[in-house]
């Protein structure tokens, strides 16, 4: 190869150095200060790995709220279950997990064992007793490991959409060079900007989550890519997107003994309702419920499903004589 042409294909790189660097920082120039707009009182959770930002609402029985993982993911997703379980005579918890929200995003090696163990230890240290606990997704999936890790932690299970038992539950061939290239600094970070751009968000996000994207709040495209356009906002994405956070829960889900309640969305499309009756296979003791949504029925329908989990709250502390702990604000 000449030197002209080595010169040449330099100075190129170069360009093209500096053409993501520019992007990269206008993109992060594109986004507002974060903060969040859950109602309640901020706290911090100083967990080993991390500093965990939440929430606390209401009073009355525990509730963990535990926001599915994506991209630009927070509690902010857990809303309208935090408010409406609020003012239904629970004290809510709703954390941003390690890695999104205003939670800290250290350069770790995100795991689904990682995040297990940080849901046992909120559970343990920042709520001290029996809780309930409601999760989306391939963090529900955390949920239930963390559950068979200290089952006298927890109590009643609400999953939406899990996974962990045939989908998702171990990680692709090609899944950590894919998580190596998105946590490689400069390329990495002008791919997952990209990734995170505001039309690639409203297609991604918007067609994987929601049934019909008319659902989607007015702010919510706004606040994922403020959410996504954070320090390090790429780290935990990489390990979803490159498959560390895949892995069976088959034998964990088998030995849950405490009541558990599995939501679909009727047209979720990434995580069909035709993945719920294997859960059932496996734990018998678990209940499947339907909802008209998608991916994220607490969001897009939120009505029916709390309609949905209230009921069947009241049930379960009916039935373990804790139905005097109940303070209903609210008539349904």
């Amino acid at each position: 190869m000449g030197t002209n042409r080595r010169a040449g294909m330099f100075g190129v790189g170069v360009l093209l150095g500096a053409l993501a660097a520019a992007y990269d920082k206008w993109a992060a120039d594109q986004a507002d200060p974060l903060h969040s707009r859950l109602a309640g009182t901020g706290h911090y959770y100083d967990w080993r790995e991390a500093r965990a930002f939440y929430k606390v609402y209401g009073e009355g029985p525990p509730v963990l709220l535990l926001h599915s993982i994506h991209p630009a993911a927070s509690g902010w997703e857990m809303r309208r279950v935090h408010e409406f379980l609020a003012l239904n005579g629970f004290r809510v918890y709703t954390p941003d997990l390690p890695g999104f929200g205003l939670s800290t995003r250290p350069a770790l090696r995100y795991t689904h064992d990682l995040y297990a163990r940080f849901i046992r230890d909120v559970v343990r240290d920042v709520i001290g007793q029996e809780t309930i606990v409601i999760a989306a997704g391939l963090t529900a999936g955390c949920v239930v490991v963390a559950a068979a890790m200290e089952p006298s932690l927890f109590g009643p299970l609400v999953l939406v959409s899990p996974v962990g038992i045939g989908r998702w539950a171990r990680r692709p061939w090609w899944g950590l060079l894919v998580e190596q290239v998105l946590r490689a600094p400069g390329l990495g970070q002008t791919l997952f900007n990209l990734l995170v751009s505001r039309p690639a968000l409203q297609w991604l996000l918007g067609s994987t989550l929601y049934h019909d994207r008319a659902n989607m709040a007015g702010d919510t495209l706004h606040l994922w890519y403020t959410v996504s356009h954070q320090p390090n906002a790429r780290l935990a994405p990489a390990a979803l997107l490159g498959g560390a956070l895949n892995r069976s829960i088959r034998r964990e889900f088998a030995a849950l003994q405490q009541p558990i309640l599995l939501v679909w969305g009727y047209q979720a499309r990434l995580v069909p309702s035709t993945d719920g009756p294997a859960f059932f296979q496996v734990n018998p003791r678990a209940e499947l419920v339907g909802v008209d949504a998608g991916l994220l029925p607490h969001e897009e329908a939120a009505d029916q499903f709390n309609r949905h989990v209230l009921r069947w709250l009241h049930r379960c502390l009916e039935e373990a004589g804790r139905a005097s702990e109940l303070r209903l604000r609210v008539v349904m």
